[in-house]
């Protein structure tokens, strides 16, 4: 008698494959997340920039407006910003480093 052997279609991944990809996807993640992080805290340090500055900005028209430098920053809110920000690190309002003598805002991270 005659035996015939059929190869079966072979269907799917071997474990290895997979096990390969995984890898592969593994190492591009602990490659991606500490680049992705960083690039998130070097916005936060811009953006709490950006705020000093534009804050410091306004702070110098009420003076020129005014004559005088503002009491507090909530005398800027209507008519020199349309709202007070807070630092996108610390999340606190900027009225702590207000020098109302200086007119200036200073904040460091």
């Amino acid at each position: 008698m005659l035996w015939i052997h059929r190869r079966r279609k072979q269907e799917g991944f071997t474990l290895i494959e997979l096990l390969a990809v995984v890898a592969i996807l593994a190492v591009l993640i602990l490659i991606a997340v500490p680049i992705i992080t960083s690039n998130i805290n070097d916005a936060k340090i811009t953006s709490c920039e950006s705020n000093i500055k534009m804050l410091n900005s306004a702070i110098q028209r009420y003076y020129f407006t005014e004559g005088k430098y503002p009491d507090s920053l909530d005398d800027l809110v209507g008519k020199y910003i349309d709202e007070k920000p807070k630092c996108p690190i610390s999340d606190k309002d900027y009225d702590s480093d207000y020098d109302k003598t200086t007119g200036k805002i200073t904040h460091s991270h």
